[in-house]
């Protein structure tokens, strides 16, 4: 068990291993079901030569191509088969309930979509929506095959990866061709670190000096207290000024309402004078 590595670790040495070789495959139910009943002794012959021996070896693998080309194939559907198959392949890696090995025990129906491929897909589809709801998780994840050999924990690769080839063993040629394949990073990683310099310059770094700045404490608690008594004045005296706003306010539409006043009681007393003029 030690040897088994995880291609969800990072195993590259495993990812290659089974890139290269073809996926497993379940035998033909033909073939299987055939030499299975073609190794079982027949009823007739144990009964009729008891104790005779058996049959030699040599007729067997002519009677074996012919008997297996009369038994017809079984058409099955390519749903059917690739559901046959993942079944199998759960078999192989999550194992048989005891239960369901029992020759005298009804096997348990599966219901239809419970499979093994479509829990992977559902717990892909939430990851997927957890990465989409997370800016600097799915930055993350994006460039996480850039730096996989860092994120790897040590015991996944442990007796399965060699070490890479050194600089010093490597041909010049050998070396350009792997410096212009890390062009693009040296790049970002140059970019990256003018912008910390740039950081740098501006002050950003000092922020965890801190802790030199608790002797102005109390200063800055005199300051708040300050601030305070200055704006409760400041809110007195904004009451004080909307009040003689206020009185301003009223003293002038006084003001105007007694120039309308003096306004129509002329005009009275002028159409009174009027009119007396006329009738004398």
């Amino acid at each position: 068990m030690a040897n088994i590595g995880s291609v969800f670790l990072g195993d590259s040495k495993r990812i290659r291993v089974f890139s290269g070789s073809t996926p497993p495959s379940s035998p033909p139910a033909s073939a299987t079901m055939f030499g299975v009943l073609s190794n079982m002794p027949s009823p007739t012959s144990v009964s009729q030569h008891p104790a005779s021996a058996p049959p030699p070896e040599e007729d067997a693998p002519s009677v074996l191509p012919m008997r297996a080309g009369l038994i017809p194939r079984a058409d099955i559907e390519p749903e059917l088969g690739l559901e046959l198959r993942i079944r199998w392949l759960e078999a192989l890696v999550m194992g048989v309930n005891a239960n369901a090995t029992s020759a005298g025990r009804r096997l348990a129906e599966v219901k239809q979509g419970e499979s093994l491929i479509r829990s992977a897909n559902e717990l892909q589809k939430a990851l997927n929506g957890i990465i989409e709801g997370n800016d600097g998780l799915k930055r993350f994840i994006s460039q996480y095959d850039q730096h996989a050999q860092f994120l790897t924990p040590s015991f996944a690769l442990s007796g399965l990866t060699s070490d890479g080839p050194t600089y010093d063993n490597m041909s010049p040629s050998d070396f350009e061709t792997y410096m212009k394949e890390l062009e693009n990073d040296i790049r970002s990683a140059d970019r990256d670190m003018r912008e910390i310099e740039a950081l740098e310059a501006k002050g950003v770094t000092g922020a965890g000096k801190l802790a030199d700045h608790i002797p102005l404490l109390p200063r800055v608690d005199n300051l708040l207290k300050t601030y305070a008594e200055d704006a409760q004045r400041m809110e007195a005296l904004e009451k004080r000024i909307s009040g003689v706003i206020e009185s301003q306010a009223v003293y002038a539409s006084l003001g105007n309402f007694l120039c309308s006043v003096t306004q129509h009681i002329q005009k009275h007393f002028h159409s009174r004078s009027t009119l007396c003029q006329i009738y004398l």
